[in-house]
Parts: C-alpha cells; sequence; structure tokens
C-alpha cells in the first residue's frame, strides 16, 4: 500500500515500482486522440439534431 505523503494543498502519492516515462507519455497520446474523436461525434450529432 503506497504511503500518502501531505503536500501544499494536496497529497503525493509515491510510485509502488519503477515508472516508464514513454509508456506513460505513449497512453496519454493515445487518451488524447480517443478525447478528441469523441468530441468530435459529439460536435456532429449536435448539429444532426440541430
Amino acid at each position: 500500500m503506497p504511503e500518502w505523503i501531505k503536500g501544499p494543498g494536496f497529497y503525493v502519492i509515491q510510485p509502488t515500482g519503477p515508472v516508464d516515462k514513454e509508456i506513460l507519455k505513449a497512453e496519454m497520446v493515445a487518451l488524447e486522440i480517443k478525447l478528441q474523436e469523441a468530441e468530435a461525434r459529439i460536435a456532429a450529432r449536435k448539429v444532426e439534431s440541430a
């Protein structure tokens, strides 16, 4: 279980294992693409219903 460390106005969790920044970056890029696709679908639905 990670230990919680009180920070200035927020809590910080120490990683329980090694962090691969390249994998995290790739996951965030993929998530951003999915978000943009979802926003485009929502905008298209709004145009269709208008």
